[in-house]
């Protein structure tokens, strides 16, 4: 869109569509000048994102100056054609670099942010899609699109695809996958077919703050493992019964929910067990952590967490918790796991239940 735009501007003489290519041409200039910036500043670094975007914003205004003086020379030596030729000649070859060192530089920062691999891990292999994280140059275009409007995932299984080539990559050891619905379902499918390995459910309910269900202060899974957000509950003064009932009734919810998607199957045991626990991204994480917790008891021999795009400070507080941590993205602009999905609307107990199939 931009790159016509520019040299139309080169060649038309009717008013109407100068108006027309510049009209596009700010469209264009809009939709990535400030995405850029973002994205650059993410790539920076935690202490390098001021330096980067202010030399980032002082190139650009040497360009504005520069721009009519580099101008006036091309017109002198091609006529008026010449300037909007070649700046479209140049906004091609910006647009080529893009498009094919995007993913490249995105997948080096992922693996600056992955830790540190434990050295007592075997690989596993067997029958699995194809996961191996090599993409097309038309996957490349499409990827960076999507982080033009700030989507990383086109959907819970492209998410859950993308994650089981990063478990693959960390050769961490897994026995069992476990899944927390129902968003966690569709994430998972695809890691578990990639290890080859059993998928099965942990389940946790949160407790809400009175009046705001969606603030978590604590979540209980299905036996009673209850993980509290101590710090909350004390800014809030919570008491202890009010407590008490949510942990029983959110415990109650959570048992119906394992019955119902097991379907009389009985659970995997976990004793011994290198075990996986995968959901679709981490907010609060108070689900997360109750699962963690409950695998724990089981008597696992390791618990290892992996999630697509999760808060900062909640994947940090996680990597504490388990032996290992898989996630993707760590965006200091999170504010939702739902901003990096182009879809993610609702998962249905019976699209959930029939990824356990």
């Amino acid at each position: 869109m931009l790159v016509p735009s520019v040299y139309a501007q080169g060649i038309v003489l009717d008013p109407w569509l100068m108006l027309g290519a510049r009209f596009v041409q700010g469209i264009a200039v809009a939709l990535v000048f400030a995405p850029s910036l973002a994205l650059a500043g993410d790539l920076a670094g935690e202490r390098g994102s001021g330096t980067t975007l202010s030399v980032l914003t002082m190139a650009f205004g040497l360009g504005v100056a520069a721009g009519p003086l580099a101008s006036g020379v091309l017109y002198n030596l091609g006529g008026f054609s010449m300037p909007f030729t070649v700046g479209a000649v140049l906004a091609l070859a910006a647009l080529g670099l893009t498009y094919w060192e995007v993913e490249e530089t995105l997948s080096v920062t992922r693996s600056r942010r992955r830790p540190r691999r434990r050295t007592d891990t075997r690989a596993r292999h067997g029958r699995s899609p194809d996961v191996s994280g090599n993409r097309t140059p038309l996957y490349r275009g499409v990827k960076f699109g999507t982080i033009l409007l700030s989507d990383m995932f086109t959907d819970r299984t492209d998410a859950g695809e993308q994650l089981a080539a990063a478990v693959r990559r960390s050769d961490i050891e897994v026995d069992i996958v476990l899944g927390i619905p129902r968003g966690g379902l569709p994430v998972a499918r695809p890691v578990a077919d990639a290890l080859d390995v059993p998928l099965d459910v942990v389940v946790a309910s949160k407790v809400g703050a009175p009046g705001n269900p969606e603030l978590a202060v604590a979540a209980v899974a299905d036996d009673g493992t209850t993980w509290r957000n101590d710090s909350l509950i004390g800014k809030l003064d919570l008491t202890t019964g009010y407590l008490e009932d949510e942990i029983e009734h959110e415990q109650r919810a959570a048992r119906q929910k394992r019955e119902r998607y097991r379907e009389g199957r009985p659970p995997l045991s976990l004793t011994g067990k290198h075990v996986l626990v995968v959901d679709d991204g981490l907010a609060t994480g108070a689900t997360m952590f109750a699962c963690v917790e409950r695998v724990r008891e089981a008597g696992a021999a390791s618990v290892a967490a992996a999630v697509p795009v999760g808060s900062p400070r909640t994947a940090d507080q996680l990597e504490r918790t388990v032996d290992h941590l898989e996630i993707l993205e760590r965006p200091r602009s999170f504010r939702a796991v739902g901003q990096f999905f182009r879809d993610f609307s609702q998962v249905s107990d019976e699209e959930a239940m029939a990824l356990l199939d």
